[in-house]
């Protein structure tokens, strides 16, 4: 496991993305399947059996101890599919709760019309006002936050992703990274945060309260070890998405994380 932090830490310093953004990595395997097209089976009523669209049926069948509603959710999120083939465009880049994975993607060529300025890394206005307020709270209670990482641009994106591949392979590289449009970073919605005076924040007895106000706040955390089968991410402790104060609050009180919003919907 030491190896595997180690990795990733060299890693984020290849890519000039701030060390310890990403604290754990977990070799997993990717979903494959042929390109299926979206006609609705035939269903008899009489069987009881839910009426599933071809790629939802053939996704059952291949997960039969999977519910209807995990056969839906996994669809939806574009798992049934090979990385970045057949992705689907989002419609609503400017969304606070836009959901971008490796089948979802941003416009080609987005850009975000509301990035401002925080401490020398850029971010859209409501995060960075979120962010903000977080630092704020969070200094008062002597807990000194930093930001280290906010919105990267697709050419960067672009950039950093090859020379990942070319260093560590596709496969190691999509563990952690993405490429553009489908990177949570080009939302300009999500950040890395640093501790002063920490090397390992996530080990910080005071960790949860970060976490807890960073909930209040309106941020969630994106990638977690319990959901990496979901986000086809490993785990990232340190790295926030903001999407709202309710939608934050919500998903926290239920303990549904983002993919499962998402493909639920």
């Amino acid at each position: 496991m030491k190896k595997t932090v180690v990795w990733l830490i060299i890693l984020l310093m290849a890519l000039g993305l701030g060390a310890g953004a990403f604290q754990a990595f977990r070799q997993t395997s990717q979903p494959v399947s042929p390109t299926l097209s979206s006609s609705t089976d035939q269903t008899a009523k009489d069987t009881g059996k839910p009426a599933y669209s071809t790629r939802e049926q053939v996704y059952a069948n291949s997960h039969p101890d999977y519910s209807e509603s995990e056969v839906r959710r996994d669809v939806r999120l574009g798992l049934d599919q090979t990385l970045y083939e057949e992705a689907q465009t989002v419609t609503d880049p400017a969304a606070v709760d836009v959901f971008v994975n490796k089948h979802w993607r941003l416009p080609e060529g987005y850009v975000p019309s509301d990035l401002v300025d925080v401490q020398g890394i850029q971010l859209r206005q409501p995060a960075a006002d979120a962010w903000n307020r977080l630092q704020s709270d969070l200094k008062s209670k002597g807990i000194p936050v930093t930001i280290q990482t906010g919105w990267i641009s697709g050419e960067d994106t672009d950039r950093l992703y090859q020379e990942a591949v070319a260093e560590y392979g596709q496969e190691r590289t999509d563990l952690v990274f993405a490429k553009p449009g489908f990177f949570d970073a080009n939302t300009g919605l999500s950040l890395d945060f640093g501790l002063e005076g920490s090397e390992d924040p996530a080990s910080d007895p005071r960790y949860s309260q970060i976490i807890q106000e960073a909930v209040r706040h309106g941020f969630i955390l994106r990638y977690t070890a319990d959901n990496e089968q979901l986000s086809q991410t490993a785990a990232q402790p340190l790295h926030l998405r903001y999407v709202g104060d309710q939608l934050a609050a919500s998903l926290s009180k239920d303990a549904v994380s983002f993919d499962e919003y998402f493909g639920s919907r």
